[in-house]
């Protein structure tokens, strides 16, 4: 119904954006990646999905036509819904889920909030087929990397993937192990 909104960022908070559009602000539930994307006061275009349910409707945002695509294939799978798709969508960049469906890799889906391994099946099971037209850059080699490992455990002490990934790639150095990511991560993390 509403493809897209153009406007300014009004402000961010932890879940959602509001965009200034012609005077009238939309929030717009999104996902950490996206929020991390939307910059405070910059003029952006945002994605929208419209849920409409009983006793709620809701705009859900998205900062690529790529995002969106993967959140509407991730709500066809029973047992996901538009939030559990959006948390899946904070954990992981589409790509990866993309590249984790095609490689049939439920180790990586299960990393994402709210998918635990019954649920990864179901989605390789019913999206395998669905995914072959999406380009995808990341690779499952990647995601096993020193960097995802360490990610993944500064998520399980109560870190999110938006506060530690960019810094886990700036301090990271060829050879590191996970043991050094994470206490220098956690160092960094406590400055």
């Amino acid at each position: 119904m509403i493809e897209f909104i153009y406007g300014q960022v009004e402000y961010k908070e932890d879940g959602y954006v509001v965009i200034n559009n012609a005077n009238i602000g939309y929030k717009l539930m999104a996902s950490l990646n996206t929020l991390a994307a939307l910059e405070i006061g910059s003029h952006v275009k945002v994605y929208t999905d419209m849920v409409v349910r009983e006793d709620d409707i809701s705009l859900y945002g998205f900062a690529s036509r790529d995002e969106r695509e993967v959140y509407r294939l991730l709500t066809t799978v029973k047992g996901i819904g538009p939030r559990i798709a959006i948390g899946a969508l904070s954990g992981l960049s589409a790509d990866t889920i993309i590249a984790a469906i095609r490689s049939e890799d439920v180790g990586v889906l299960t990393k994402a909030p709210g998918i635990g391994k019954k649920t990864a099946e179901r989605v390789i099971l019913e999206l395998k087929d669905k995914t072959d037209h999406m380009n995808v850059e990341a690779s499952i080699e990647a995601l096993n990397s020193p960097i995802s490992e360490a990610e993944e455990a500064l998520i399980q002490l109560g870190y999110t993937s938006y506060e530690v990934s960019d810094m886990l790639k700036s301090i990271y150095k060829e050879g590191m192990t996970v043991e050094d990511l994470i206490r220098l991560g956690l160092k960094e993390m406590m400055r």
